[in-house]
């Protein structure tokens, strides 16, 4: 599902479970981090979240960190990045099922 703006998906994430979203950090109407912290606060279900964006700086990523992601890459979107994402991401759930 492809949301244009973070009001879109925030909207998406109530009617369906999502395990990953990729989190564009400029939209219109409601950015990336807005939109993050939203679904930290409001959503029982927690979904992995991904920042995608131009700026690379140190600065950025604690931003997006802070509002609660779980991961940063930056734009242009490179295979390896998207397949590193996903390799995190399963040995994050595979953790918390061995700790239960």
């Amino acid at each position: 599902m492809i949301a244009n703006n973070g009001l879109e998906a925030l909207e998406a994430i109530k009617n369906q479970k999502y395990d990953v979203i990729f989190m564009d950090m400029q939209m219109p109407k409601m950015d990336g981090l807005t939109a993050t912290k939203q679904i930290r606060q409001d959503c029982c279900q927690q979904p992995w979240i991904v920042a995608l964006t131009a700026n690379a700086l140190p600065e950025d990523r604690q931003l997006c960190l802070d509002a609660g992601m779980n991961d940063f890459i930056t734009k242009p979107i490179q295979i390896e990045n998207i397949m590193n994402i996903f390799a995190r991401y399963t040995s994050d759930k595979s953790d918390k099922y061995f700790e239960k």
